[in-house]
């Protein structure tokens, strides 16, 4: 979804038609099976002309992406939908108090249009998904009532849990998906905000309690804070539920720093996952248990899984709390001989380097106080 106005539509980032296309086929590579754009939400959520312009030529790019089209309840974001030659939609309906009243309509209103729009959408051939959005702020018993009204007046495919305004926890996310599982017969997906930082840990809750799909971005992109990053559920599903969601695991950090480089959107060091120094040691005695051990104990005692499964790498960092151990580490990586005596200064001036640019120093860096120190006299 990162095209999606929950990835692009994220403040300041301008995906270009070429960069949308290599995203598109990077994920595509990746392993995801669709790919979302927007349709619309009447007249006011409707794609800028741009964006049409760019979802058309997308969908005749040849990247291999099955397109899943947002929409709203109006037939002319269906037949926008069609335009773009999407293979489904999202049809999004409000299901809480306070979004039926911002949009002015009543329960009945609101049953009727969503229903009608999911029966145009089929009528026409495509796939629907059906979100009721803001589902945790929906009234429970009205929310039942929603639910069996539509499936008895439209045809849908899957039913998505939309945590639109991030506000909900992984117990409500459990109990959410326990009871809609209870009322309709088809898969159910997720559509989880990160407002809380809860994104993730939702969506793990949400597949447990029997959900089969999960929207996600890259870095997970998103308005406000973001949407469920797709490397992060993927592995976590992977690695602590043994569930095989066919991502080549191994691609995920490079298709990280190509949507990062596009968006201009640094991730941040540490990111699960995907970010330079998520898999680091800097203190000395974390670099001396990797020093004193063998690296395949290491991997296995200190990590929580292997850095190469997803395409990253295990480093130690040179920055302001970095010893004797973390130089020795480094020389041995670079195969360099350097004096035993100096290598304490050595490690001073990484320290108060580090210090300065507040950040872990490059290569470069690092070579250039190794040729001050060498040449400084003794």
């Amino acid at each position: 979804m990162t095209l999606e106005t929950d990835g692009e539509d994220m403040p300041g980032i301008g995906f270009t038609l070429e960069e949308k296309i290599k995203i598109a086929r990077a994920v595509v590579d990746l392993g995801v099976e669709m790919l979302a754009v927007r349709a619309g939400w009447g007249k006011a959520g409707r794609p800028l002309p741009q964006d049409i312009e760019d979802y058309l030529a997308l969908s005749k790019a040849g990247t291999g992406a099955r397109l899943i089209a947002f929409c709203g309840t109006s037939r002319d974001d269906i037949d926008l939908a069609r335009r773009y030659d999407a293979a489904g939609v999202v049809v999004q309906g409000a299901s809480s108090e306070v979004r039926l009243r911002l949009r002015g309509i009543n329960h009945e209103q609101v049953i009727t249009e969503t229903s009608q729009a999911m029966e145009y959408a089929k009528d026409h051939g495509l796939r629907v998904g059906y979100m009721p959005t803001d589902t945790p702020r929906a009234n429970a018993s009205f929310l039942r009532r929603l639910l069996r009204s539509v499936m008895k007046r439209a045809r849908f495919d899957s039913l998505i849990v939309s945590d639109s305004v991030g506000c909900t926890s992984p117990f409500g996310i459990l109990n959410i998906v326990d009871e809609v599982r209870r009322i309709v017969r088809v898969p159910i997906e997720l559509h989880c905000h990160n407002d809380f930082g809860l994104a993730t840990a939702n969506a793990f809750a949400g597949v447990a309690a029997g959900a089969s799909v999960v929207h996600t971005t890259i870095n997970g992109m998103g308005e406000r804070a973001g949407l469920v990053a797709l490397e992060e559920i993927a592995l976590a599903l992977r690695v602590l539920r043994g569930i095989d969601t066919g991502i080549s695991f191994e691609k995920l950090t490079v298709v990280s720093k190509l949507v990062s480089d596009f968006s201009g959107y640094s991730t941040r060091r540490n990111k699960p996952v995907v970010g330079d120094y998520m898999m680091a040691e800097e203190i000395e005695a974390g670099v001396g248990t990797v020093l004193s051990m063998r690296k395949e104990d290491f991997m296995i005692a200190d990590l929580p899984y292997p850095p190469e499964l997803v395409g990253n790498r295990f480093r130690v960092s040179m920055g302001p709390k970095t010893g004797e151990n973390g130089v020795k580490w480094m020389l041995r990586e670079k195969g360099l001989a350097f004096p035993e005596d100096q290598i304490p200064r050595l490690a001073s001036e990484v320290r108060l380097l580090a210090r300065r640019v507040k950040r872990p120093l490059t290569d470069g860096e690092f070579m250039g106080l190794l040729e001050k120190v060498k040449s400084a006299p003794s």
